[in-house]
């Protein structure tokens, strides 16, 4: 059975107050708050965030191809490797897939 999660307002008012007063970075706030209902096993998230965090991901993961389209192939797989770019727990390619959103 699907299971939806739901991010609700005071959330997403909290986390753009502390961004709007800079005592946390917007956009990593913004992901790991999407991201952590992710890992708790949502199939779906509905969020104020949806939009803005679908642009995100699509940026990261054009990031991601940008620079491994432009190395050998194994100089990128040793990059990635090596330092893989991570938000929260995850790496951001993985997050950019189908079968994780």
């Amino acid at each position: 059975m699907p299971t939806f999660a739901y991010q609700d307002s005071g959330e997403y008012a909290m986390i753009m107050a502390a961004a709007d007063k800079g005592f946390i970075g917007g956009g990593k706030a913004m992901l790991e708050s999407l991201i952590s209902l992710k890992r708790a096993g949502a199939d779906a998230i509905l969020a104020y965030f949806a939009a803005r965090g679908a642009r995100k991901l699509r940026e990261m993961a054009r990031g991601i191809r940008a620079a491994r389209s432009s190395q050998s192939s194994a100089e990128s797989l040793a990059l990635t490797e090596r330092n893989p770019p991570q938000i929260g727990n995850r790496f951001a390619s993985d997050l950019c897939t189908k079968k994780s959103f």
